[in-house]
């Protein structure tokens, strides 16, 4: 179990919060919602640091207080990073594309300009991460998501894994609440345990084999939000691990 304070509860939220940046369109809303839960789990995560999203973040709720209109620059950045293939911006989100990229010297790959080349192997690994769901009844097509993938087929999106790992979390935090409700409380620790491991085993198999490049490419193509989140995921993920 963690060897640290932070709840099962509070580390379920951090993984939902990252995962709602990833899967719905910035809102005027969600961007007040999400600079106030960044501000609490800054307050919660001690050994992370929040700073650089927090200052994105605030940058774009002060801009959309004086220009509503705003928000549609968010909506197209967006875009740009996760659904538009000629985006300058665009990286893939999907484990199976990131996982095992190649970086590129200066004279090759898109007008010889360098960058980053793709892994097309895809089938067999998106096909784990959807048993991993299936074997846990975790549907990630009935979440608030983005239209555009309410019916795609590929189930290894980033946003995907991390909501996953969000159901992971919230599942042991009602077993240790059960756990504390029973008098004869031995099966609901081993339930906790259980979710808790499958977390871990999740982390090891999937997010850890391609956050830290994700977090690489980002560095070049992403503009300063979204290259925040990332950093801030990429630690995340390492502070869970180690942690546990």
């Amino acid at each position: 179990m963690p060897n640290n304070n932070v709840s099962a509860m509070d580390r379920g939220g951090l993984y939902e919060l990252i995962a709602s940046l990833y899967l719905q369109l910035p809102t005027i809303e969600n961007v007040e919602q999400v600079s106030n839960a960044l501000t609490n789990a800054k307050d919660i995560f001690h050994d992370i640091d929040f700073s650089k999203l927090i200052v994105e973040v605030k940058q774009r709720k002060e801009k959309l207080t004086k220009e509503p209109d705003y928000i549609e620059e968010l909506e197209q950045e967006y875009y740009d990073h996760f659904l538009v293939p000629i985006a300058n911006s665009y990286i893939p989100p999907y484990e199976s594309f990131i996982r095992g990229a190649i970086k590129l010297a200066p004279g090759e790959g898109r007008k010889n300009k360098g960058g980053w080349k793709y892994n097309r192997s895809t089938v067999l690994l998106d096909y784990n991460v959807n048993l991993a769901y299936d074997s846990v009844g975790f549907q990630p097509q009935n979440m608030n998501i983005i239209k555009e993938l309410k019916h795609q087929n590929k189930m290894d999106h980033l946003g995907f894994e991390l909501a996953f790992m969000a159901f992971l979390c919230n599942m042991e935090s009602q077993e240790l609440f059960n756990e504390e409700q029973e008098s004869d409380s031995e099966s609901n620790i081993k339930n906790s345990v259980k979710w808790y491991n499958l977390q871990t085993q999740f982390l090891k198999e999937h997010l850890l084999s391609f956050i830290n490049t994700y977090y690489k490419i980002s560095i070049e193509k992403s503009k300063p939000f979204y290259r925040s989140l990332s950093e801030l995921l990429n630690n995340y993920i390492d502070w869970d691990l180690k942690n546990r």
